[in-house]
């Protein structure tokens, strides 16, 4: 079910009111059992 809800918001993802901010996105992979790791690095 948890899959389904992702899924459903990811394809409204795409229109400009419903963007996704990047702690949306950390909870959504959390909810897949998955820990998101962001590394900023100079290029």
């Amino acid at each position: 079910m948890i899959t389904k809800q992702i899924v459903a918001r990811l394809g409204v993802a795409d229109m400009h009111a419903f963007g996704l901010t990047w702690e949306e996105c950390e909870e959504l992979l959390h909810k897949l059992g998955h820990t998101p790791r962001l590394e900023v690095v100079e290029v």
